[in-house]
C-alpha cells in the first residue's frame, strides 16, 4: 500500500487543477472564498466528524490547529501578493518550497538522514529527479519573480515547506485510524482557517451581506467540495509517502492537467486560443523525473 504514495499525489494534482480551474471561473473574491474554504468544508465534515471515533494522540490535534493556521496565512499572504505582483509569484514559490520541505524532512527525520547518508547514489538519483521535476514546472509556468515579489512571499516560502511537513506529521499522529485521522483534520483546519480568515475579513472592514448570497454560497460549496476530495488524496498520500516533498514535486504538476485539458476543450468544441503545445523535451524531463522518483521510492 505505501509504495503507491504516487498514485494518490497525482489524483490529489488532478483535482487540484479543477479547484483551480473553477476558481478562475467564478472569479470570487479571495478572501471571501477562504471564509467558504473554511466555514463551509468544516459544516460538509461535521456528520462525518460526528460519526467517526476521535484520535487519541493529543498532538494530532495541535498538529491540525497548527495547519489550520497555516493554510490562512499562505492563502491571505497569496491573495495581497497576487495583486501587488501579478499571480506568476506563485509559479515561482511552490516548486522552489519542495527543495526546502525535502531538507527539512530530512532534519527532523534523522533515520532518513542516515539512510541517504549510507545509500548516497539514491540520494543523489533523488535530487536529481526532484531537481528535474521543479525545472521544469518553473519552465512550465514561465514563472517569474522580482527580488521584491520573492522578498514578500520569503516567508510563505518557509511557511510552505513548513505546511506539508505538518500535513504529514498530523497524519503520523493519527495513524491508528486514518479515515478518523482525514475526517479530523478536514473539520479542524477547516475551522481554524475560517475563524482566521473572518478576523481578517472583519478587520479589513468587508460587508458580510455577500457572504450569504446565495450565489456566492453555491458556488463557495462547490470549491468546499473540491476542497475535502483535495485533501482526502492528499492526506492519504501524506501519510503513505517517506518524504513530503515527494507528495507535492507529484502535485505541482497540476499546470500540465490545466493545460492539456482546456486544450482539449477547445479543440473538441472547436473554438481557438487555448496554451501553447508543450516543448517535447520539456515532457521528457517531467516524464522520467517523475518515474525515477516513483522508482526509487518504492
Amino acid at each position: 500500500m505505501a509504495s503507491y504514495w504516487w498514485l494518490t499525489a497525482l489524483l490529489t494534482g488532478f483535482v487540484n487543477a479543477g479547484y483551480i480551474y473553477v476558481n478562475q471561473i467564478y472569479k470570487m473574491n479571495g478572501m471571501l472564498l477562504m471564509l467558504y474554504r473554511g466555514f463551509v468544508v468544516a459544516l460538509i465534515m461535521l456528520p462525518a466528524v460526528l460519526l467517526s471515533a476521535p484520535i487519541t494522540d493529543w498532538r494530532f490535534y495541535l498538529f491540525c490547529i497548527l495547519q489550520g493556521g497555516i493554510i490562512a496565512f499562505n492563502d491571505y499572504r497569496f491573495f495581497r501578493a497576487t495583486k501587488a505582483f501579478g499571480a506568476e509569484v506563485s509559479g515561482s514559490i511552490h516548486p522552489l518550497s519542495v527543495s526546502l520541505m525535502f531538507v527539512l524532512w530530512l532534519l527532523v527525520t534523522p533515520s532518513q538522514l542516515w539512510y541517504f547518508a549510507e545509500h548516497y547514489w539514491r540520494f543523489a538519483a533523488v535530487v536529481l529527479c526532484l531537481g528535474g521535476i521543479i525545472a521544469a514546472v518553473l519552465r512550465l509556468r514561465n514563472a517569474k519573480a522580482s527580488r521584491r515579489a520573492l522578498g514578500y512571499l520569503l516567508p510563505v516560502l518557509v511557511v510552505l515547506a513548513c505546511g506539508d511537513i505538518v500535513n504529514k506529521k498530523a497524519m503520523q499522529y493519527g495513524a491508528e485510524n486514518l479515515f478518523s485521522a482525514v475526517v479530523y483534520y478536514s473539520f479542524i483546519t477547516g475551522i481554524v482557517c475560517g475563524l482566521c480568515s473572518l478576523a481578517v475579513y472583519l478587520h479589513r472592514r468587508r460587508p458580510l451581506a455577500p457572504v450569504f448570497e446565495k450565489r456566492n454560497l453555491l458556488r463557495g460549496s462547490v470549491v468546499a467540495v473540491m476542497v475535502i476530495v483535495l485533501m482526502i488524496f492528499k492526506n492519504v498520500s501524506m501519510y503513505l509517502t517517506p518524504n513530503p516533498a515527494y507528495v507535492s514535486a507529484i502535485i505541482l504538476l497540476y499546470p500540465l492537467w490545466i493545460m492539456g485539458g482546456d486544450n482539449i476543450y477547445l479543440k473538441l468544441t472547436g473554438r481557438k486560443g487555448g496554451y501553447a503545445t508543450v516543448s517535447p523535451n520539456l515532457l521528457i524531463l517531467l516524464v522520467c523525473s517523475v518515474i525515477g522518483l516513483i522508482l526509487l521510492n518504492r
